[in-house]
């Protein structure tokens, strides 16, 4: 029977002050999954719960898309759209700062980050922006009368960003591209799994690499039934 192990908070926040990983150090880092959308709203309703686990599954699958534009994976169209909107902005932008950088792998990491950051900001998303870069969650969180569960949304999708883009440039120090964006992919299998552990039924899976793979076969399958 496989279990996936998950790397603690501790853990984890001592990791990222280490100079240097080893493959061992990098695989935990992937292997933290953060914090569910879900965990961090009180006193929500049955179906309060079932709509922010769909907000929180559609942005997830929106960053999902976005690296898949970044690394050259989505559909024809989808490419060729992405390639002549680098010449205009917002876009350009994050071209521009990544050809500052010295050395070619760093002006891969910083435009992969940037536009990355950008193609998920509501700027990115209208073509009308002040800043580039203002990510909110895609959806209207239910309301609470004491808290603004948008913003605790909001804030919840940049950590959750940064988390995984940051296992990606630690990831893509050590290896290829190729590796880069398998590992931020099995990373944000494991948060989907710890998020939700009752929608995927892994334990039957062979070993753990299987059970990742089955983990984001399911969730793209449920996203792309919601989204019909």
């Amino acid at each position: 029977m496989v279990e996936l192990n998950m790397t603690s908070f501790k853990e984890y926040n001592s990791l990222l002050h280490l100079q240097k990983y080893n493959n061992e150090q990098l695989l935990k880092l992937a292997q933290y999954p953060y914090e569910s959308l879900v965990s961090l709203c009180e006193n929500v309703s049955f179906y309060e719960r079932n709509k922010i686990k769909e907000i929180e599954d559609l942005n997830i699958w929106h960053f999902i898309n976005a690296l898949n534009l970044l690394f050259g994976l989505a559909s024809k169209e989808e490419q060729e759209l992405f390639n002549a909107n680098l010449m205009k902005e917002p876009l350009r932008t994050a071209v521009y700062l990544s050809q500052q950088e010295a050395s070619p792998q760093n002006r891969f990491i910083t435009f992969i980050e940037l536009a990355c950051k950008i193609l998920l900001s509501n700027g990115g998303k209208k073509g009308m922006f002040l800043d580039p870069i203002d990510i909110k969650i895609d959806g209207n969180m239910p309301r609470d009368l004491f808290k603004s569960r948008q913003n605790i949304g909001n804030e919840w999708f940049n950590k959750f960003l940064e988390n995984k883009l940051s296992v990606l440039k630690m990831a893509y120090n050590k290896s290829s591209p190729e590796t880069a964006y398998a590992i931020v992919l099995k990373s944000i299998a494991y948060s989907l799994y710890n998020f939700t552990p009752y929608r995927y039924h892994i334990r039957y899976c062979k070993d753990e690499d299987e059970a990742l793979h089955l983990i984001l076969k399911v969730f793209i399958n449920n996203i792309q039934r919601i989204k019909k």
